[in-house]
């Protein structure tokens, strides 16, 4: 089995520093900011629903039927996090998805947009 690759500690520095000046879109430099402020799994954060997140209580709820165990995660959000998705909502808060695809309404981002901005990003 191959692994996927990893970021070193000493290359975190600057790949924070191209996903900051990352400009083909700030919708995919964003939703990537947030999976690495929350840990979550790609498809989980693509699939995000605004009402899944509880920014009073810092939270967000992943429902069981969207979790690959079958029962539902509880996502404990930072005070980045939060600020992130306050921006965010700015822009996208009107659809049903945190992370609406640009080309296709009602469909979350696609993976191909995540991966294609990692690769660009190196």
């Amino acid at each position: 089995m191959k692994h996927r690759a990893s970021l070193s500690e000493a290359d975190a520095p600057e790949f924070l520093r191209r996903l900051e000046s990352y400009d083909r879109s700030s919708s995919t430099s964003m939703a990537l900011t947030l999976l690495l402020l929350t840990a979550a799994r790609p498809g989980e954060l693509r699939g995000a629903r605004w009402e899944e997140i509880d920014e009073r209580n810092a939270v967000w709820r992943i429902p069981a039927l969207r979790m690959k165990m079958g029962t539902e995660h509880v996502v404990p959000l930072s005070k980045q996090a939060v600020r992130l998705l306050k921006a965010i909502s700015k822009t996208s808060g009107s659809d049903v998805f945190v992370f609406p695809s640009p080309f296709y309404p009602g469909k979350p981002l696609s993976d191909g947009t995540l991966n294609s901005a990692l690769a660009r990003i190196g």
